[in-house]
């Protein structure tokens, strides 16, 4: 009974720091959700601290990097479920030669990121009818700027596990049921009950969902930290058979995989893998697959 009662004790003082833990992120997350208007003494901000164009670049790069592990996990998953890649590749960007097998990824990564950046250039992705950023706008970039700090050290399950409906939370619902149609989760899960759980408001703990919550993790980041600035930073994608430009436009495959068949010729883009930014007087250059390429061996 002293074994047993010794145990329950510390089962209760266990309990009890898991409380206390929630509820300090439980601050956090009200915090983000009402934006809070803190001035620069209360939050301890200083001129090093406010966004600048070299840490947004840093960031667009980690966004980069989470797309692209997504983008690996989705095709993985799919070759395991025996879809055709080529199909599904054509089916996004038709009409595209791929030098390489290999490169049929950059589809794919294509896919999920336009997807993802839909509705970047609105202060809320279109998700509700908030105008801070017209009624106030020295006040919603500076909360923006406090809801990028604060968010950026968060796991982001653990943000939307206590807080399901935050906004954020409702970004990574909006966005899945987006990117990841019913056919698709069907073969990946055998039956509805994953995207039974995302429809109910519930986001689920799987390795799959996990790796989406970092994706949009990084582009809520990208995104809060955009309209901290002023002006705001403005996101730019090419169209397809637009000649390329390298002075806003860059190649995914490598230079010496840049063959053409008529020197004469420019090469023209045959999708945008992932967007552009352009952010005072920079640009960060988008990211595109050309067209007119030659066989690589």
């Amino acid at each position: 009974m002293e074994e047993k009662n010794a145990e329950i004790e510390n089962l209760k003082a266990s309990l009890e720091k898991v409380t206390a833990k929630k509820d300090q992120l439980e601050s956090r997350v009200r915090k983000l959700e009402h934006q809070s208007a803190l001035d620069q003494t209360s939050t301890g901000l200083s001129s090093e601290q406010s966004a600048k164009p070299s840490l947004f670049e840093l960031v667009v790069e980690e966004a980069k990097e989470a797309a692209s592990n997504f983008a690996k996990l989705l095709t993985a998953m799919m070759k395991s479920a025996h879809w055709d890649l080529d199909a599904a590749a054509k089916s996004i960007e038709p009409g595209v030669f791929y030098s390489r097998p290999a490169h049929k990824k950059y589809a794919f990564e294509s896919y999920i990121c336009h997807r993802m950046f839909s509705g970047f250039e609105n202060e809320n992705f279109y998700m509700n009818g908030s105008l801070s950023s017209i009624l106030d706008p020295e006040k919603h970039r500076h909360e923006c700027l406090i809801q990028f700090q604060d968010m950026r050290s968060i796991d982001p399950l653990e943000l939307v596990s206590i807080t399901p409906d935050c906004l954020f939370g409702k970004f990574c619902h909006k966005k899945y049921l987006q990117i990841v149609h019913e056919k698709m989760e069907e073969s990946f899960f055998g039956d509805f009950e994953h995207r039974g759980q995302i429809l109910n408001g519930v986001h689920p703990r799987s390795r799959f969902y996990q790796s989406f919550l970092k994706f949009a993790k990084a582009v809520w980041l990208v995104h809060k930290l955009a309209f901290s600035f002023s002006p705001t930073v403005k996101i730019f994608q090419v169209r397809k058979d637009c000649e390329f430009h390298p002075l806003y436009m860059e190649s995914v495959v490598d230079n010496e995989d840049l063959e053409y068949n008529d020197p004469s010729v420019r090469p023209t883009v045959a999708l945008t893998v992932t967007p552009g930014f352009r952010i005072e007087e920079e640009v960060l250059k988008c990211r595109v697959y050309l067209q007119e390429m030659l066989p690589g061996e």
